[in-house]
């Protein structure tokens, strides 16, 4: 059985200082995936660009704030951190952390030192527990725009 991760903590945004201090400029939690209390109803939600870089957490507040305060459960997050442009540059580089509850994630497409900045992040807010086993992988793309997950190649990792 997959390990599930506490993504409870994301409602209120990613306010991290150590993200800031380690040269990012905006922090963003770009997407979640609410589950109903009674499980009968998924909410997906993505900030879009016209959000400015708001949290969407901050979005559904505004928009629908029952879901936030009714204890919707957080299935899956994306989690956008920008580095300030380039010089001469208007577009940010962006560093996309996805996690779901059942503990994917997609670090593997990060080098060891950012894999270990990241889940130092998510240590840090509570969402991974230091030494909790992970399911890493790709997921596949199949004909049609279908996602599958991979068949081999997951493999438990600890942080």
């Amino acid at each position: 059985m997959p390990p599930t991760l506490d993504l409870s903590k994301l409602r209120l945004g990613f306010d991290f200082p150590q993200a800031i201090n380690d040269g990012f400029s905006i922090l963003q939690v770009k997407s979640l995936a609410l589950l109903s209390p009674d499980n009968r109803l998924k909410l997906d939600c993505t900030a879009m660009v016209a959000s400015d870089r708001r949290c969407v957490t901050e979005l559904i507040q505004d928009a629908i704030p029952d879901v936030i305060s009714l204890h919707w459960t957080v299935v899956a997050a994306q989690i956008n951190l920008y580095y300030p442009p380039e010089i001469g540059k208007s577009r940010s580089k962006v560093v996309s952390v996805e996690v779901t509850r059942k503990g994917r994630l997609n670090l593997h497409k990060f080098d060891a030192a950012m894999q270990s900045r990241l889940e130092g992040y998510l240590v840090a807010l509570g969402v991974l527990g230091v030494g909790q086993p992970r399911r890493v992988g790709r997921l596949k793309m199949v004909a049609r725009g279908r996602i599958e997950p991979p068949t081999q190649g997951f493999s438990i990792l600890f942080v």
